[in-house]
């Protein structure tokens, strides 16, 4: 998320977190919460049965910064 977070959490306008144990949830959660702050874009989390190299989660950004 600090890639994202470079910008603003504003910039951001949907989000889509796939975690390979949805039991990680919760603690996606806390963290999410912590670094987007007070804005928090629209989201979807969902539970895949596996990620590339063995990720256990990976986010799907849209994000538009204006001139």
């Amino acid at each position: 998320s600090r890639a994202v977070t470079r910008g603003e959490s504003r910039d951001c306008h949907d989000i889509s977190v796939y975690l390979t144990d949805i039991a990680d949830a919760p603690k996606m959660n806390e963290i999410y919460m912590r670094r987007m702050g007070k804005f928090r874009p629209a989201r979807e989390m969902m539970a895949v049965s596996g990620l590339a190299f063995g990720a256990k989660i990976e986010m799907t950004v849209i994000a538009y910064r204006g001139r």
